[in-house]
């Protein structure tokens, strides 16, 4: 007769805890469904037609700049001929620019974003640096986005 409670109390103590933790399994997956922040893609512009200025220092870098004087410090105006020869126009009181530098180099280097999105309290960039062919000059490609300021956050510099 013990034997038979013991092998009772046994298996009610296993169907315990399996159901415990079958509840806690759930409650984690709903948990970290509430938690789950979704992304949101920003909208953005290319800057065209600026060049780095030679005082910057000659490294990679990322920025982001919030002021017309502080954008001056970095990049001057490359205008040419033609139609789309000015240089874009960037209104800071409305919105900012999120820059990368690449370093200075011999190779013909392209700067492409490939997605910009709010996520949270951050905001995520992700570019693409492809070097290709080899020039008999150096200098520096900048990738300048010009992004409404109603989108605020850390910015994430992530390259691919």
């Amino acid at each position: 007769m013990k034997y038979k409670i013991i092998i009772s109390a046994i298996i009610i103590s296993f169907l315990f805890v399996t159901c415990k933790t079958n509840g806690s399994k759930s409650e984690n997956k709903e948990k970290s469904k509430n938690m789950t922040v979704s992304k949101k893609e920003i909208p953005f512009n290319v800057a065209n037609n600026y060049y780095v200025k030679n005082n910057i220092d000659k490294d990679f870098m990322t920025l982001t700049i919030f002021t017309q004087e502080d954008f001056d410090k970095y990049f001057g105006m490359a205008a040419t001929m033609g139609e789309n020869g000015k240089p874009t126009t960037i209104n800071f009181s409305e919105e900012y620019v999120i820059a990368v530098i690449g370093k200075e180099s011999d190779f013909t280097t392209i700067i492409t974003p490939e997605s910009l999105f709010q996520n949270g309290n951050a905001i995520d960039f992700t570019y693409v640096i492809r070097e290709e062919k080899k020039e008999t000059y150096k200098s520096r490609t900048p990738l300048i986005l010009i992004v409404n300021k109603e989108y605020k956050g850390d910015i994430n510099f992530i390259q691919k």
